[in-house]
């Protein structure tokens, strides 16, 4: 019982480093995945509650409009008229997804 015992300590431990090497390799990935696309998606959004003339400018020069930017954009004449034609699009998307599946479906020399 006792070689059986030393046994699974012997696993934990290996279990326990194997667990610091992950932590090891991937704090970088991690770090560089909040630097490369956490930071640009942040500043996007509080960019979007101020005026900002140029992506360039500095902070000091940004003014707080809050909702006003998304409330803007959405009463948009363009942005208002492509919701007319929204269906529209959706409906030759789909029409044209549809027949490209059956010429693909319907032609067994395709499906390799």
């Amino acid at each position: 019982m006792r070689r059986r015992t030393f046994f699974m300590e012997e696993v934990f431990r290996t279990m326990k480093q194997d667990k610091k090497m992950i932590v090891l390799f991937l704090t970088p990935a991690v770090l560089t995945f909040c630097i490369m696309f956490l930071y640009p998606v942040s500043r996007t959004v509080i960019m979007s509650l101020f005026s900002v003339k140029n992506v360039t400018d500095p902070v000091s020069s940004w003014q707080f409009v809050g909702l006003q930017n998304f409330i803007d954009t959405i009463s948009n004449v363009v942005l208002s008229a492509f919701h007319v034609k929204y269906p529209a699009y959706l409906a030759g998307g789909w029409c044209c997804n549809t027949l490209d599946q059956l010429a693909v479906c319907g032609n067994p020399d395709k499906w390799d």
